[in-house]
């Protein structure tokens, strides 16, 4: 039920190293019992819902919140079960690298 939970509604948490660093080693054993359709389809819907918002997402003020989806969606599709991720999360994910880096890269003075 933790594990569910925190996939489900806390995903902020695994902001925190100490749990994601448990989830990353317990969640691999559990994943049969957590990895309901519900659960599935909530990460379908986080990459979906990260598609379509990123170009107008402010990264500074939603990489706490991001950091924690991304993570999500890291121990959902690192397990070996048939749990496929939807096919444009590649593309999501360059997309959302592109914008870190353009956003890192620009100077202070035009950042203001």
């Amino acid at each position: 039920d933790y594990v569910e939970s925190v996939l489900l509604d806390e995903r902020l948490s695994l902001n925190i190293n100490v749990i994601y660093d448990f989830l990353v080693t317990y969640f691999p054993k559990v994943a049969p019992q957590v990895l309901s359709d519900n659960t599935c389809q909530l990460m379908e819907t986080l990459v979906n819902t990260l598609g379509k918002t990123l170009p107008t997402t402010d990264l500074t003020t939603a990489a706490y919140k991001l950091n924690g989806e991304l993570r999500a969606l890291s121990l959902v599709y690192s397990v070996e079960l048939p749990v496929v991720p939807p096919p444009d999360l590649l593309a999501i994910l360059n997309k959302l690298q592109a914008r870190i880096l353009e956003e890192t890269e620009e100077s202070p003075n035009k950042k203001r």
